[in-house]
């Protein structure tokens, strides 16, 4: 089984305007796969298709054998609650709560997630991986952006998703920020077996996919 399968997917946001065609797309389970293209070809409408914040006007979205195209939006949310990380490029973070709570937030949005025992010191074990234990009670106000991108990737993961999906998280980064932030995402995704679906403006990155997809705009 496929962690990703799109057939004869489009989207578009109106009459006339930009359309995403995706005649078959697939992602092995566990695989890293990059997304490529210009600005406006539909990078992150793919994403939102993937997650199931988007739905497509035609075509099937099976991703880790739920059909995302056949369920309702309630369902298609708890799905994604439970089953994928989002990597942005900005790190959201609450800055009224400390690091660790943020790193659990995903529990705190879904009442079908336990935050019990295990589920902390699965949050205290990413953080402690990420260089980051030592800061668990601190507010992400006093934070560095590097840190704060740390904290991101652990409440990534923190659920133990069947699917990563990050969108453009190296976007401003010098060469050896960019560097660490795919080795940090390379070496967790992969230790786990979870799938990895990155949108990336930076041709540098494509040598760390085991495959690329690249997506023009249409005329």
């Amino acid at each position: 089984m496929s962690a990703v399968a799109l057939r004869g997917v489009r989207f578009a946001y109106g009459e006339g305007a930009f359309a995403l065609d995706l005649p078959e797309w697939t992602v092995a389970v566990g695989s890293r796969v990059g997304v490529v293209g210009p600005s406006g070809c539909g990078k992150s409408t793919l994403l939102g298709l993937i997650s199931g914040t988007l739905t497509p006007d035609a075509g099937t979205v099976q991703v880790g054998g739920a059909a995302l195209h056949d369920m309702s939006e309630r369902a298609r949310r708890a799905w994604r609650l439970r089953h994928v990380g989002f990597v942005f490029q900005d790190f959201p973070l609450v800055d009224y709560l400390d690091v660790l709570d943020n790193v659990l937030l995903p529990f705190r949005l879904d009442a079908t997630l336990a935050l019990d025992d295990a589920a902390r010191a699965r949050g205290v074990a990413l953080l402690d991986e990420l260089g980051l234990g030592a800061y668990r009670s601190r507010s992400p106000f006093h934070l560095s952006q590097g840190e704060r991108q740390r904290v991101a990737i652990a409440r990534a993961l923190v659920t133990q998703p069947s699917i990563v999906l990050a969108d453009e998280p190296t976007t401003g980064l010098d060469a050896a920020r960019a560097d660490d932030v795919m080795a940090l995402l390379d070496a967790l995704v992969r230790d786990r077996g979870t799938t990895l679906v990155m949108v990336t403006h930076d041709l540098r990155m494509q040598d760390r996919f085991d495959a690329v997809l690249t997506l023009g705009v249409r005329p």
